[in-house]
Parts: structure tokens; sequence; C-alpha cells
């Protein structure tokens, strides 16, 4: 069971990690409506992550 929950977290991360490196890879936001873009994306972000975060403390806590 720990090794399944921490093979799904892990790919969860790959996926988000991949996303932010390609929205890194394309530079500079000088418009506003992108910035906002960008924000929004983050605060999506962030949101999933607390969202996530019981799962992962549980992953944790399995895992120590």
């Amino acid at each position: 069971m720990f090794a399944v929950a921490l093979l799904q977290a892990e790919s969860w991360i790959g996926e988000k990690q991949k996303k932010l490196e390609a929205e890194m890879s394309k530079g500079e936001v000088s418009n506003m409506d992108d910035k906002m873009k960008k924000l929004r994306k983050h605060q999506a972000f962030q949101a999933e992550l607390t969202a996530h975060d019981g799962h992962i403390q549980n992953i944790r806590d399995k895992g120590e």
C-alpha cells in the first residue's frame, strides 16, 4: 500500500514539475494579461498542493 501511494505521489509531483519547467522555459512575461494567467496558474497549483497535503503527509508518516 505504501509503495503504491508513494508511486502515485511521485507521479503527481513529476507531472507538476514538468508543467512548471515548461512554463519557465517560455521566458519573461511582459503584458498584464499573461502575468494574470501565470498568477492564476500559480494560485491553482498552490490550492492543489494544499488539497494533497494530507495525502502527502500520510505517505511521509508511513515511510517513517
